[in-house]
């Protein structure tokens, strides 16, 4: 069976990235199959995955929710093995227009 939990709030510094990771961590140490999504331009989560912060993938979740396949998306966690992420993307930087 498949289960989806997700971790939102609107509020910043609330412990979303955090609380994510660590569910990640323990379902993965459960022997359970995991795919994280982080869909934060900060890239908390993908950071606390074991990717650097400004090293953004080709494809990320701003490309998932545009229509590409999540499995061009996907890459294996350096910092968790068995664990799928699926980056977030700082698209907000690149589209300001700064005065």
């Amino acid at each position: 069976m498949t289960r989806t939990i997700a971790i939102q709030q609107r509020k910043g510094g609330a412990t979303k990235s955090t609380t994510a990771a660590e569910v990640t961590l323990a379902l993965a140490r459960a022997g359970k199959r995991v795919l994280a999504i982080d869909l934060d331009e900060a890239r908390a989560l993908s950071v606390r995955m074991g990717f650097g912060a400004y090293d953004v993938p080709e494809m990320t979740s701003l490309d998932l929710l545009d229509g590409a396949e999540a499995t061009a998306c996907t890459v294996e966690s350096p910092a968790i093995p068995g664990v799928d992420v699926i980056q977030g993307d700082p698209a907000w930087m690149r589209c300001q227009t700064w005065p």
